[in-house]
Formats: C-alpha cells, sequence, structure tokens
C-alpha cells in the first residue's frame, strides 16, 4: 500500500475568537466576586454554628457546622480552580490550566461523601447515647444556615450550568441549606416533644440525601479526570454525521476528550476523496462539531481508505 498523503490542521470552531476572550474574562471577574462573597459569608456561619452545637449539645449543629466548613475548603478550591484557569498555556503546561477545575470537582465530591460518611457513623453512635440539646437554639441557628447557603447558592446559581467545577460548589450549597432545613425540623420536633433521640436520626437522614446526590457529579468528575468521552457527547453518532459529508470517505482514529469543565475537544483522521474538496469538507465539519458542543479540533486528512488494524483504535 502506497503511503498515505495527509495534511494536520487545527481548527477552533468558534471565528470569533477575540469577542468569546472577552466575555469568557468579563464572566470570571464576576464569578471571582460570587466566591469571595460565599465564602465570606459561610466562614462567619461556620464559626457561630459550631460554638452553639458545642454549648447546647447538637450533634445536628455540629455535623452542619462541619459540612459548612468542607463547603467552604469546597469553595476555595473552586475559586482558585478558576483563577488558576485564567493563566495561558506555558511550554511545560501547553493547554494552560484548564483542567484545575477538574481536579477541584473530583476532590470536592470526594470531600462531600466522607463528611456526609462522618456524619452517619456519629449519629449512630448518638442514638445509643442520647444527650440532651435545646430544641430552640436549633431551630434559630439552622434557620441561619438556610438563608447563608440559599443566598451563596444563588450568587452561583448563574454559573452552575455551563461549569461542573462550579456546579460542584453549587450543589455544596444546596446539600447544606437541606441540612440545615433538616436541623430546623429536628429542632422543632425536640422543642415540642423532647425527643433528643431526633437529633441523630435526622442528621442520618440528610447525610444519606447528600450522598445519593453527589454520586452522579463524582462519576462524571472521574470521567473527566480520565479523558473520558464527555457524556453529552455520542461518538458514533458524529462519526455518522461527518462521514455523511458529501466527499468524505471514512474517518477514523476518533478522540473526544474534556479541555476543562467548559471546553471539549476532538481529534480524528477523515479520509476524503480529491484534495479540492479539503477546505469545503473542513468548513462542514467545524460547524457540525460546534454544534455537538466540541469547540477545538485536530483534523488529519488523508486521501486513500486506511485498511490497517490500527485504524480502528
Amino acid at each position: 500500500m502506497s503511503p498515505h498523503l495527509h495534511e494536520k490542521e487545527h481548527d477552533h470552531a468558534n471565528n470569533d475568537h477575540s469577542h468569546d476572550h472577552a466575555d469568557h474574562t468579563h464572566g470570571v471577574t464576576n464569578i471571582s466576586f460570587a466566591f469571595f462573597c460565599a465564602i465570606a459569608v459561610n466562614i462567619v456561619f461556620v464559626a457561630i454554628e459550631a460554638f452553639f452545637g458545642f454549648r447546647i449539645h447538637s450533634l445536628a449543629l455540629l455535623s452542619d457546622a462541619g459540612h459548612n466548613a468542607m463547603d467552604v475548603l469546597s469553595l476555595i478550591l473552586s475559586g482558585a480552580a478558576l483563577w488558576a484557569s485564567r493563566f495561558q498555556g506555558t511550554e511545560t503546561f501547553t493547554y494552560g490550566y484548564r483542567r484545575a477545575g477538574m481536579l477541584a470537582t473530583l476532590i470536592n465530591s470526594v470531600l462531600l461523601i466522607a463528611t456526609a460518611s462522618f456524619i452517619i457513623i456519629e449519629a449512630i453512635d448518638r442514638i445509643s447515647k442520647p444527650v440532651e440539646t435545646i430544641g430552640s437554639t436549633m431551630m434559630i441557628v439552622a434557620t441561619i444556615g438556610i438563608l447563608v447557603n440559599g443566598l451563596s447558592g444563588l450568587l452561583l446559581m448563574r454559573w452552575s450550568k455551563e461549569d461542573i467545577n462550579v456546579k460542584s460548589a453549587y450543589l455544596h450549597l444546596l446539600g447544606d441549606a437541606l441540612v440545615s432545613f433538616g436541623v430546623v425540623i429536628g429542632g422543632a420536633i425536640i422543642f415540642f416533644t423532647g425527643y433528643t433521640i431526633i437529633d441523630p436520626i435526622i442528621s442520618i437522614i440528610v447525610s444519606a440525601i447528600m450522598i445519593w446526590s453527589v454520586v452522579g457529579l463524582l462519576k462524571r468528575a472521574v470521567r473527566m479526570n480520565f479523558d473520558g468521552v464527555p457524556t453529552e457527547i455520542n461518538v458514533s453518532e458524529i462519526k455518522n454525521e461527518l462521514i455523511a459529508i458529501p466527499g468524505v470517505v471514512d474517518i477514523h482514529h476518533i478522540h473526544v476528550w474534556s479541555l476543562s469543565t467548559k471546553e471539549n475537544a476532538l481529534t480524528a483522521h477523515v479520509v476524503m476523496e480529491a484534495w479540492s474538496d479539503m477546505k469545503d469538507i473542513k468548513e462542514k465539519i467545524r460547524h457540525k462539531l460546534t454544534h455537538k458542543g466540541i469547540a477545538h479540533a485536530t483534523i488529519e486528512t488523508e486521501y486513500e481508505t486506511c485498511e490497517n488494524e490500527y485504524c480502528r483504535n
């Protein structure tokens, strides 16, 4: 078989690159302020909640304080990841630090599951050894927690649908608001009935919900960190659509992965019928990939069908 004729091309699906970059910078500035406000408010609340938790011997309040402390750490990690992603690539890190967000998401998910598991263990022990607590104080402090976490969540909600890193921090805050709501219910029951065993039971229920809510996010974070195909992308579907382009004979060596929590990339070998079709075909490929959520593509063009086993890798 004669050698393959090929040409490597790197295409950015978005032609208006400078405009998008400017918008991105503006967005990062706003979200950085949102992270700063959320971190500051939560640090103050953690101190208040821990103080009253120790004072009235409430596991629910102490657990919520611990969870909030983990949220502060997760917010710091997520904010640091966003800050790091602003730096351009270097000779050592040619893609820059975009993957910092992926790592932060993975760490956040693990921390949340670990914290919830610790709460469950402590609560089980507390069931066998009930401790007197003050229901009214639990209700008041936990209500403040709902407000703090709710407002912090609202600050990040705008970006949570676009960035999995921000989404992990957002879910942390919603989880805390849910925990605080559970504590309010528990405090009310203790206040009106005197059943202090409700304190650890509420902690177990809410912690189980927290673990369930973050499992999906953890799976996605692991997939991204191991260069798995993004969950929203179907490689077979992309291949079929690209092969359907007039002038395309075959496509092989398709690899799709996440460059960051917001950007996907693709590399592929495209076998074409003739040199003259290259420009038109590349434009059509670029257009289709953009609509599939892939903004970065490296296409190697070839002009004969590859029949080697290597081509199917």
